[in-house]
């Protein structure tokens, strides 16, 4: 079994489905967009055996609930390898982190719901809120002119919850008031004769030269 598991997770970080093919294309592959195998490949990285694999796989993690992941859902799992829990928990906080940079890289007043989505989801508010907001699209203008009566209707009557998204949007608020766009990466020139490139070098290589097709 645990062979059979680890030839799958090989196999997975081989062959991406069409859908991550786009997105790493298109420099869009976010943590919160991960399918369950792209999350299985990602554990078996992270130096854990094959049963805190295979305990990943049975509770069904995708990208969204690996950036969730905490002391609760490892227990959830039945993971209990206090060093497999610590090097986990170190990475999905890294992984977190990265995914509040690069969306704080984009003017809010750009975001569509979908990236609202996504920082509700590294700021740690549960699903259930994350679907609220998603089924009444808010964006990221109207996110910001959220009063605390539209907040209520969207978060429900726990005032601890309340709290929580007030005290996000407010800080929300304050980064959009001083925000500065990034400096302008450099463009990526892959190594070697172009006539040598692979697909994905020369999709990267089009996107440093604003081409997005």
């Amino acid at each position: 079994n645990a062979a059979r598991l680890l030839s799958s997770v090989a196999k997975s970080a081989q062959a991406k489905t069409q859908e991550e093919a786009e997105a790493e294309a298109q420099g869009e592959l976010w943590t919160s967009d991960w399918s369950r195998k792209k999350v299985l490949v990602w554990v078996a990285g992270q130096g854990v055996d094959t049963a805190v694999i295979e305990a990943v796989r049975k509770g069904g993690a995708d990208g969204c609930t690996l950036l969730r992941l905490d002391d609760t859902s490892l227990d959830d799992m039945g993971i209990t390898s206090v060093g497999a829990r610590s090097r986990l928990l170190k990475a999905t906080a890294k992984l977190r982190d990265e995914e509040a940079a690069r969306l704080y890289e984009i003017p809010v007043e750009s975001w569509s719901s979908k990236m609202v989505s996504k920082w509700l989801t590294v700021t740690g508010l549960p699903p259930d809120t994350v679907v609220s907001f998603a089924k009444n699209d808010i964006d990221g203008p109207t996110l910001l002119a959220l009063d605390d009566n539209a907040q209520h209707l969207l978060v429900g009557d726990s005032v601890g919850l309340q709290q929580k998204v007030a005290t996000a949007i407010a800080a929300l608020r304050e980064h959009a008031k001083h925000f500065t766009p990034p400096p302008p990466k450099p463009r990526y020139i892959p190594e070697g004769w172009p006539s040598d490139w692979t697909p994905q070098q020369v999709a990267d290589w089009a996107l440093g030269f604003g081409f997005s097709d």
